[in-house]
């Protein structure tokens, strides 16, 4: 009797526990079974769809590839032929373009003299006045002259010579015309032209007539040269003496010094004076030359400190790196 009775009991209890799990249970499970199987079909789906999109790139991959090698071929293949064109073309032509060639080299030839003297009258005249300004310079130091710079002794005495007599008909006539100033410049303007070596060479070559290298000195030097002037230059041309141009222009300045009671300096400093120091040091100068001074300036910053100055061969060195010099020679004696 109490066996069957705890049979019906528990039978009671595992239907009503079957009950309650079918009732609340069982469909939250089955609702998250479906929904996991849910989840996992649109993973396998998105995969599928993925793996048709990867297969299609590597497709069009594949394609865009072969079509590249195509063109690269093609490409190619027309490059060949190009230069295979190209090079029937210059043979075709070759032997017309020899002839052109050749008669070109005949008018180069022919117009070889007018073209060399335009092309110096051009490069030259560039140069001109910065060469006058520093032929202008180089009179106050003989030493200094690139006309004499690397000559033997005896050289320099024989151009200066030679120099002397045209030097002295030039400050002559511009003694008699009032125009020192005017020559000097005109002296300067032509001496730098002569001095550039590209003349210097025309100078020398049989095929520049006297004319010429007046005519080619003249036009470059320009409106510095009056027409007393480019006469003098003419003679110079005839004589082949253009080349002492620049003894020429020494000797005339020194002549005009001694008529003019002047005298050229050159004042190299290690600062740029201003008007204040160059007119003190300028009455200094001319108080102990005894004579008025033309003087010029210019800068030398390794001198480091003072002043050198240069009239005629007297040198006068009162700069700070002559001082250190002197006093290292002292303490290493």
């Amino acid at each position: 009797m109490d066996i069957a009775v705890t049979l019906v009991i528990q039978g009671l209890v595992f239907f009503i526990s079957a009950w309650v799990v079918m009732k609340f249970l069982w469909p939250n499970i089955i609702n998250a079974i479906e929904t996991r199987q849910k989840k996992i079909a649109d993973g396998l789906a998105a995969a599928n769809r993925s793996q048709k999109d990867l297969d299609e790139a590597q497709a069009k991959a594949k394609e865009i590839l072969r079509e590249a090698r195509d063109k690269a071929a093609q490409l190619v293949e027309q490059a060949g032929k190009r230069s295979n064109e190209i090079v029937d073309e210059a043979r075709g032509t070759a032997s017309v373009e020899a002839q052109r060639l050749i008669a070109h080299a005949h008018e180069e030839v022919a117009l070889e003299t007018t073209r060399a003297r335009e092309g110096l009258r051009q490069e030259v005249g560039r140069l001109a006045v910065a060469g006058a300004s520093q032929l202008l310079r180089s009179t106050h130091a003989r030493t200094r002259s690139c006309s004499t710079g690397s000559a033997p002794r005896s050289r320099v005495a024989e151009r200066a010579t030679i120099a002397r007599p045209y030097a002295k008909a030039a400050f002559e006539y511009a003694q008699a015309a009032g125009a020192f100033a005017a020559w000097s410049s005109g002296l300067a303007a032509a001496a730098a032209v002569v001095a550039d070596s590209r003349v210097a060479t025309c100078t020398k070559d049989p095929r520049w007539t006297p004319a010429d290298l007046a005519g080619l000195v003249g036009d470059v030097a320009g409106a510095a040269l009056d027409q007393g002037m480019r006469n003098f230059v003419g003679v110079l041309a005839e004589n082949r003496r253009l080349l002492l141009l620049p003894e020429i222009l020494v000797q005339y300045e020194a002549l005009r010094a001694g008529v003019e009671n002047t005298i050229d300096v050159h004042v190299v400093s290690a600062v740029q004076l201003d008007a204040a120091q160059a007119a003190k040091l300028a009455a200094a100068l001319t108080q102990r030359f005894r004579r008025q001074v033309r003087m010029q300036n210019s800068v030398d910053p390794t001198l480091l400190g003072g002043a050198v100055v240069r009239a005629g061969d007297m040198v006068i060195d009162g700069s700070l790196k002559s001082r250190l010099d002197r006093l290292a020679t002292e303490l290493t004696s």
